[in-house]
This record gives structure tokens, sequence and C-alpha cells, in this order.
């Protein structure tokens, strides 16, 4: 019997079309789309960029924060620790006297579960007669006509006797769904004690986890160090912490999620104060603010002016850290108050910050980038058609609390340009730094390509051998010590690969 069988080929070029990026587990920022802060001033981000609305009433607040649904509507806000007010700019029912004072990160707002929050606050400066303490309260919007009302205050959570600063900041848990609440301890002549308290939907575990790290904090109320509270930040993937002490001292350690211990301190700087009379500007750093990926630190000095420094987080070593120091901003001028001057990054992945210019907002447009690439505007966003009429709107002195994680750039892979070879592809991932708390333990990739026989690999950078042409949705989920993982994902066309048909007889005789 006779053989025939014509074959043909296909040889058009081979090529990989990069189609679309996405992060899988990204958080929603919508909660973070709205700013009350200050004397009656208003931002709104629903349309990307920053717009001026009416800030309501509040006046004088030394610390707010603000709290949107998950479209970003506004839901309720607060003046410093004392006062809540509603989405209508009224004071909430019960909102008065909740436990709270005007100090620096003296008052937060977490979701408690359904329609409910808990409000963590600071008590006082610390140089009056009563405790310095840290305390909660809970506000339940499905109150009054869906307006709120504050159900608990003045719970306290401070250990007895334990003096307590109004360094708090929240990040977290490592499941998810839970957060850590991180205050410090006060005290004479200091405490170098970090508090971690574990916040749930169903309570707050009071049994703080104490990790004795870093510099110590004096209490307020000493002369030297008046008006000085202390701050502490989270990085936004809440895996770093920067801390700010008296003289100038700068420090960054490594936070657990899991655990909610404080490790591994490095201190950047700190400076030398032998005339007691400028103290209390010295002691203060009121400015902290980590990059949206984590790499860079921003530190606001004000003393002998008022300056902004960037430190390059991702060059590896606590002397190379520190040498990164680098001005990118600064101001002549005495400073108004000591406890002014804050950093705060926004949902559009900018920080902003207030400056001596009462009625504008300085903005770090790409605090991401290297140096004076960062491109710091000091008077970038004009606020003072805020209030309503006769009032004046004024920045005053602080920016709203937010949770660190609402800010966190969640890693991305590349557009896949280079590399190709006969419908094969050499992944590689992100470029994730360690010295940004994003320490890898585990790649795990998945090419939705089952016919090829190899569709997954634990290889950081594998070689894929796609089985035909089409549209493939390529994962990777990356394991993060000490918790978390963050999957991501590419949509890549491929085509080009050579294809064959064959025509006439297909019988084959033995032989």
């Amino acid at each position: 019997m006779y053989q025939y069988k014509k074959i043909k080929f296909s040889t058009s070029p081979i090529f990989l079309l990069f189609f679309f990026l996405i992060s899988i587990q990204a958080i929603s920022q919508n909660q973070t789309k709205q700013w009350r802060f200050g004397n009656r001033c208003g931002m709104s981000f629903l349309s990307g960029n920053p717009i001026i609305v009416g800030g309501g009433f509040m006046s004088g607040g030394y610390s707010s924060a603000t709290e949107s649904d998950s479209l970003g509507n506004l839901l309720f806000y607060l003046r410093g620790g004392d006062l809540v007010y509603n989405k209508l700019n009224d004071t909430m029912a019960n909102g008065l006297n909740i436990g709270g004072s005007y100090t620096p990160q003296c008052g937060w707002i977490v979701r408690k579960s359904g329609h409910q929050y808990y409000v963590f606050t600071h008590n006082n400066y610390g140089y009056n007669q009563s405790l310095p303490m840290t305390n909660y309260a809970i506000v339940d919007l499905a109150l009054a006509s869906g307006l709120g009302s504050v159900t608990v205050s003045n719970q306290s959570i401070t250990p007895a006797g334990q003096a307590m600063v109004s360094k708090l900041a929240v990040t977290k848990h490592c499941n998810g769904n839970d957060h850590w609440l991180l205050a410090h301890g006060g005290g004479f002549p200091g405490s170098n004690q970090y508090y971690a308290y574990h916040i749930t939907s169903t309570g707050i575990n009071t049994n703080a986890v104490i990790s004795s790290v870093g510099s110590n904090q004096p209490q307020a109320y000493l002369p030297v160090h008046l008006f000085y509270p202390g701050i502490h930040k989270f990085s936004p993937n809440g895996r770093k912490l920067c801390a700010a002490f008296p003289y100038g001292t700068v420090e960054i350690y490594d936070f657990n999620p899991a655990t909610g211990t404080v490790s591994n301190r490095i201190k950047l700087d700190s400076a030398i104060v032998t005339t007691p009379t400028i103290a209390m500007y010295n002691v203060n750093i009121r400015g902290m603010e980590f990059s949206p990926d984590g790499a860079k630190l921003y530190v606001r000095y004000v003393y002998p002016d008022i300056r902004i420094y960037q430190f390059d987080l991702s060059l590896g070593t606590a002397s190379l850290i520190a040498m990164s120091k680098t001005l990118i901003s600064t101001e002549s001028v005495t400073p108004v108050a000591a406890w002014l001057y804050p950093l705060q990054l926004a949902p559009d992945g900018k920080i902003y910050t207030i400056n001596s210019n009462s009625v504008h907002l300085g903005v770090i447009n790409s605090p991401n980038a290297l140096g004076l690439s960062c491109n710091y505007v000091p008077q970038a966003v004009y606020i003072g058609t805020t209030a309503t009429f006769p009032y004046t709107a004024t920045v005053v002195s602080d920016l709203p609390n937010f949770i660190s994680n609402y800010f966190e750039q969640k890693p991305f892979l590349y557009p896949i340009t280079l590399g190709i070879n006969c419908g094969s592809f050499n992944f590689s991932p992100p470029p994730l730094s360690p010295l940004a708390g994003y320490s890898v333990t585990s790649f795990y990739w998945n090419f939705a390509d089952p016919l090829s026989g190899a569709n997954t690999s634990t290889l950081s950078n594998p070689t894929h051998l796609f089985s035909a042409n089409g549209t493939y949705t390529v994962k990777l989920a990356l394991n993060y010590y000490p918790c978390g993982t963050d999957t991501v994902k590419q949509v890549i066309t491929v085509i080009g690969l050579p294809t064959f048909t064959v025509t006439g007889k297909t019988v084959i005789c033995k032989g």
C-alpha cells in the first residue's frame, strides 16, 4: 500500500504579548478617601486627586481620624481623641468627652464588626494630675437613624499604674481580619516598652504583648520634654516600624504581625542638645512616613528650621541607611509649635504634609523615587476654601490617622517583553526588598497550561514552554515571613507558535 501525506507548517514569528497585570489580593483604599482635619478642613479623593470639600465644624484638633465606607462615602470622624462627629458634621450622640485629648496620634478608628467601630484614644498630655492612659470607645452606626451613637466610652486598656504616651498606631494582624494597636509606655525616667494589643471583632485582649526594645520614651510632662509624647508609624505592609524619640532620635524595627513583637532596632539618627531652652523644639520629630513600597522613609525635623529628609531602607545595613539621609525640603522659619508638621500617605500614593503656611498642604508626589526625584512641592494643595462662610479653614496641626495597610503597594509582575524562545519564557518574580519587610519564603507559579505537563513551579525564576497558542493567566503566589501571601497574576497571549495539518491518506501500511 502506498503512503501519501501532505504536511503544512505555519512559521510566523514567535512572540508573547503582554495584556494585563493585577495584584489579586489588593486592599481597598476607599476607607481613606475622605479626610477631615484641622480647622474645618476637608478633602475627598473619590475622583483620584484631592478635591476640597466642606469640612464641617471641627476646630482646634491636634489629631484626627476619618472613616469612610467601602465606596468612599464619609461615615464619621474624630477631633483629637475627645469628640466624635457624624457624617452630617454634627456631634454624634454621646460623642463628647469619649476618653481622649488632643495629643498627636491620640485618635484611631478600627472596625469592630457590622456597624460597630472601636475608637482608640489617649486621655491627656500627661502633665496634669491624672495618669495618662490608652482608652477606647465604641461607635454604633446602626443607631440614631444611621448617624451613629457612642455606646461605650472612657474604657482604659492601660496596665494598672503604668503611664502611657499618645504614641499609637494600627496595622493588620497576620490573619487578615484582626488588628494590632501599638502603644508605648512613658513615666519617669522613661520606658522602652511597646504594648501591642490584639483587636478582634469580639473584643480587645488587654494583656498586651510587651517588647522591651529601643530608646527610652520619657513622659511628656518633664519640663525639658514638654509636649513630646512621641510618635511611631507602621510601614504600609505592617512589617516595619519607625519611631521618633527626644533629641532627634530616629529608629526602625521589625514588627511581627503574627505575634505582635517588636525587634531588631536600627538607630538611624540622633542629635546632641546642650541648651535646654531649645529642647521643646529639638526633641520633636513629628512627621514620619514610609513610601508606598516601604523602601523609603521620610522624616520631618523641626529644629533649627523645618526640614524633610529621606532615608533609603533598601541599602541593607544600618550604616548605609543612615548615610543615605538626603534633604528634600527646608523652610527657614522658626517652628510655631513643637507638635506640628506631620506626614501622611494618601490613597493617590502621595505623601501629604503640613508646613508653616496654614492654608496649604505640601505634597511628596513620587515617594518611591530616590532623593530629590521624589518631587516635593511645599504649597501644592490650597485648602482655604474648605470652610463654609464666615469661617476660615486652616490646617492647624495634624492630618487624619489611618490603618497602615490601606496604603500598601502590592507587588506586580513586570510586562513580558524579553526572554522568548520558541514558546519558552523565563519568568521573574517582583523585585521585593527584604529591608522593607518582604521576606519571601516560597514561590508557587501556575502557568494555566495543563497540557504542557509542567504546569506549576516552585522556583523563583522558572522557565515554561507553552503548549499552544492562546491566552493564559499566569499566577504567582508569594509567601512571606512571618505570615501572609500575595498572589499576583499576568494575562498573556501566546501567538505565532508553529502549527501543522495533515491532508490526504492517513493509513500507514505495515513495513
